[in-house]
């Protein structure tokens, strides 16, 4: 596949790259094996400009020399003398005659798609001025380890190390138009030359290639085991990093921290001057309430490490009610050492805090019954600021030592810089903050090395290095002051409490500002200590859709995220997030209105709106969702499997397979993507014909069990052997891998969430009056109406839900005197179960209950609905809880297999043991209770948790990658 890209790459013209080499005294296996690792390289379109520096032993010229005979892209230079790196490079870049040029020390390697990736990705940005690769280091024995996979274009961490590093490829007029080398930076002579093409481009054409594109020879003179073994460096990066300082006009000197001393890092870090602060000052507004002893510290601390001719402080009371904290308040214009002034918020009108589902009071502030509005109080405190900058500070922050101020004010003379942000410590030492960064998962934003010690390196030494991020925390947040109000300030109608900081980061990084987070500026942070920690569901869901989909430019997504350190993800499969074509087909067990059906439809839907994906679907048994199907564009065929799963042993299965002569549909399929374990057989049928594969897995049971009362017990040994032959099996829930994991011997076995259609359900409810829905059923507008949704079967147990009901039948008039309550069960199918619960409910004398066989129109059932019940045996994660969350209906349910990853109890839903009616009953009465209560704290909750965890724009696209790593093997 890579092969082809390659060809493809080269038959539309794409770049010359000179990998420009200086050697000296090569060891003869290295220099082999560096030629060979070029001459392996599947981008053909390379010329290797190496310059030996009068290498005294002999083998070098020799092996060069044949090199060059044997292939014309090799083009040695012999120096005369030795003039070190800077000037054997400079020698080599002489005989360059590409349009890029790629750096490569005479020990390292290249892995063999190394130039494939950069060529490819100079093709997607024509513009491109500087490429790097990640990398990874190698020792003698060939073992590759310590892999580094970096973030986007940091451009405040890349002035003060070299974090872009191996393999760079810059743009060769670049070079020419920087001077090239300078030799007096040997030592640093590549970071220096990185500082000034940088400056001779664009942000947007530094790109960064996100695959191990170099390897980092690890040998005993190597840099790569230890920063010192060249001390000079230190010297020349420091060097470096000055004239460029000197060059951009920022008033900073370069200094090594002491943990950089005690590690041997060239991790250089800047001092800003104190004049910037004399000519830059700075308001500092400090919300507070209450808390004496939070406050005076923080205000003594400032006093103590800050300049007072430079600082002015506005403390914001929220109406303050106990008498220190009055008395603090009173005595701070009087203060000598700072210049403090108080402003008092008015006390705002008590307004609910809309939920979107319902009324919600949100976190109220203590003894004024008011919701706490952060943003409210920041931005009245920051209307009062009439100096260039503003500083946000927590009343529980305490300042440690003077110039802390002064590297976050410094940063803001950075052009482009908007926002600089500190690190924050617990008082235990352990990292309260050090920068902000975007979950993959639930789309929220979460602390990076939050709890980790201080003095931990970190991955990448990112704590201890100034760097962009995404956002910094509101608890000390140093913007201009212009900025935050162009900006409109923090969003107090919206997100009154949660995410405002992260919200005015990301805002201010759309407007064009980039926000740094310096580990210079370390202040200590209680965290949430006037206040409490707060959730506030609707400020999830409002962030969410502002900013859900958006990911992190800054970490690679090798690394995961939370965990909050960033561990390597050894799953992460890079070639998966390629945009190809490839054909799939979808294998579904049937076409009914179930919940797995529904599943892959909506997934093959997705696949094929993909721009080259191709999707056909096969099932063994017709059904009403093919018209879905067909509306969404997709070929439905049926197939007679009667031979296959007719098979009586695993001899006349395989006879079978051999025989069996499937459309050819199957032929031409990429990817067979294979949905419940009833589609077993098509696994076989993908392996039989060189095809890779997904299976689905939705059952909650063992092979064995489930397949007991359908096969023969000697093909269930064969059942079992398709979740090894799957190239990936796929779970939705956690409960139900864990029933299988003992066949996860391929390591095949992944666990992705499922998702829920918001747009969808959004506009059907925009567009479907609930009481107009009610009439058109046949149900009392008026009445609470409870509904079971769900295929009538013995497994889904409605058999529980009647004896629920006729065990709450005499209560509930006491209980909800006036009001009438109607029972529905939606999804009746002919048969003895259906039977037997019709003469139940007659015997029983459930009048109000009225049962809806199975329909399309199921939304309708959501919409009207008040509360929805489940009552189901087994359920690996069904999708009627996660609609119901979204359709904003109270949920009672079993708490069987994956529900419980779904909900938790008495927060999102009430869950209750499968089976017993009793406790079904006592929740039926706790939700009626909560209905007509008008509470809907725990509608809003579950609404939110969809949002975070299933919302289809952040899943679909996971299941996507998924299936292309089902195909690449």
């Amino acid at each position: 596949m890579l092969q082809g890209d390659a060809e493809a790459l080269v038959r539309s013209g794409g770049p010359l790259i000179s990998v420009v080499v200086p050697a000296y005294n090569t060891p003869e296996p290295y220099l082999r094996e560096l030629l060979a690792g070029l001459r392996d390289q599947l981008y053909p379109r390379w010329e290797l400009c190496i310059a030996d520096e009068a290498s005294p032993k002999p083998h070098v010229r020799s092996i060069l020399a044949a090199a060059a005979k044997a292939d014309p892209r090799i083009k040695p230079v012999f120096r005369a003398e030795n003039g070190h790196i800077a000037r054997a490079t400079n020698s080599a870049l002489e005989v360059a005659t590409g349009e890029f040029v790629a750096l490569l020390d005479h020990d390292d390697l290249l892995p063999p798609d190394a130039l494939l990736h950069v060529a490819q990705a100079i093709a997607r940005h024509p513009t491109a001025g500087y490429l790097y690769t990640d990398e990874d280091k190698i020792d003698d024995t060939g073992r590759r380890f310590d892999p580094q996979f970096k973030g986007g274009w940091s451009p405040e961490m890349a002035l003060t190390h070299n974090y872009t590093h191996h393999l760079t490829v810059i743009r060769r007029t670049i070079v020419e138009q920087a001077g090239r080398l300078r030799p007096e930076f040997n030592g640093a002579q590549d970071l220096d030359l990185f500082l000034r093409c940088w400056e001779l481009m664009d942000a947007a054409d530094v790109i960064h290639v996100p695959f191990i594109g170099y390897h980092w020879r690890a040998h005993a003179e190597s840099t790569a085991t230890r920063g010192d073994q060249k001390g000079y460096l230190f010297a020349a990066a420091r060097a470096g990093i000055a004239e460029a300082l000197a060059r951009r006009a920022l008033r900073a000197e370069p200094m090594l921290p002491g943990f950089a001393k005690n590690y041997a890092l060239c991790l250089h870090q800047l001092q800003w001057s104190p004049a910037i602060l004399r000519d830059q000052p700075v308001t500092i507004v400090i919300p507070t309430k209450d808390r004496a002893d939070l406050l005076q510290p923080c205000l003594d601390s400032i006093a103590r490490t800050t300049p007072q001719a430079s600082v002015k402080v506005v403390v914001v009371d929220d109406n303050s009610t106990d008498p220190a904290a009055l008395a603090l308040l009173a005595s701070l214009p009087a203060r000598t050492d700072l210049r403090c002034k108080v402003v008092r918020a008015p006390l705002p009108q008590t307004e609910p805090m809309d939920s979107g589902l319902g009324t919600n009071t949100g976190p109220a502030a203590a003894g004024n019954g008011a919701p706490f509005n952060y943003s409210r109080l920041v931005n009245l405190g920051t209307a009062r600021a009439d100096t260039p900058l503003v500083l946000h500070l927590n009343n529980d922050v305490e300042a440690l030592a003077p110039g802390w101020l002064e590297d976050l004010a410094g940063w803001l003379t950075v052009p482009g810089v908007g926002i600089a942000g500190a690190k924050l410590l617990y008082p235990d030492g352990t990292i309260n903050h050090a920068g902000i960064s975007l979950g993959r998962e639930d789309g929220l934003p979460h602390v990076l090395f939050e709890k980790e010690p201080a003095d931990d390196l970190g991955c990448q030494f990112l704590p201890h290095a100034a760097r962009n991020v995404v956002a910094v925390t509101g608890a000390c947040l140093l913007t201009r002051t212009d900025l935050y109000r162009r900006l409109n300030g923090f969003d107090e109608a919206q997100l009154p409490v949660a995410y405002n900081d992260v919200d005015f980061c990301l805002r201010a990084g759309a407007a064009g500002y980039r926000t740094v987070v310096s580990p210079q500026a370390v202040l200590r942070h209680v965290g949430s200590a006037s206040r409490g920690r707060t959730y506030a569901e609707r400020e999830h869901v409002e962030y969410l859709a502002r900013h859900g989909t958006r990911r992190d430019p800054y970490h690679s997504e090798t690394l995961d995220f939370p965990p909050r350190s960033l561990p390597l993800n050894p799953y992460h499969q890079r070639y998966a997030q390629t945009a190809r074509p490839f054909r799939a087909l979808v294998v579904t067990h049937n076409l009914n209105l179930e919940g797995a059906p529904i599943f892959i439809f909506e997934l093959a839907r997705y696949l094929a709106a993909q721009p080259g994906v191709q999707v056909s679907v096969v099932s063994p048994q017709e059904g009403p969702l093919r018209r879905r199907f067909e509306e969404a564009g997709l070929t439905v065929e049926v197939w007679d499997v009667a031979t296959l799963v007719a098979a009586k042993t695993p001899a006349e299965f395989a006879s079978s397979l051999k025989t069996f002569a499937p459309s050819d549909s199957s032929a031409q399929a990429d990817v067979f993507i294979c949905n419940t374990m009833l589609t077993w057989w098509a696994v076989h049928l993908a392996a039989h014909l060189g095809k890779s594969s997904a299976l689905y897995i939705h059952e909650s049971n063992a092979v064995k069990r489930f397949f007991q009362p359908i096969l023969p017990a000697p093909l269930h040994g064969t059942v079992e052997e398709a979740f090894r032959l799957a190239t990936r099996v796929v779970f939705t829930a956690a409960a139900t891998r864990d029933l299988h994991e003992e066949l996860n011997v391929n390591d095949n076995f992944r666990t992705l969430p499922s998702w829920v259609d918001f747009d969808r359900i959004g506009r059907f409810a925009a567009t479907h009056d609930k009481r107009a829905l009610r009439l058109k059923h046949g149900l009392d507008p008026d009445a609470v109406l409870v509904v079971n949704i769900g295929s009538v079967c013995e497994r889904k147990g409605q058999h529980i839900y009647i004896r629920g009901i006729d065990l709450l039948r005499k209560d509930l008039p006491g209980l909800f005197p006036g009001q009438a309550i109607q029972w529905v069960m939606v999804g009746a199918r002919e048969g003895l179960y259906m039977e037997t619960l019709q003469e139940d409910i007659q015997l029983m004398g459930l009048h109000d209950v009225k049962i809806f066989p199975e329909t399309p129109d199921i939304y309708d059932f959501y919409r009207l609905a008040d509360i929805l019940v489940c009552t189901s045996f087994e359920e690996s994660f069904p999708r009627v809880l996660l609609e119901a969350m979204v359709f904003g209906t109270r949920i009672v349910s079993t708490d069987v297999n994956g529900i419980p990853e779904m909900v938790t109890n008495t927060d999102e839903a009430w869950l209750v043991p499968a089976g017993d009616p009793f406790k079904l009953a006592a929740a039926l009465k706790n939700a009626l209770a909560d209905h007509c209560a008008g509470n809907q704290k725990m509608l809003s909750m579950a609404h939110a948790r969809a949002a975070r965890n299933y919302h289809h724009t952040r899943a679909l696209p996971r299941h996507l990658q998924m299936v292309r790593e089902a195909w690449l093997g």
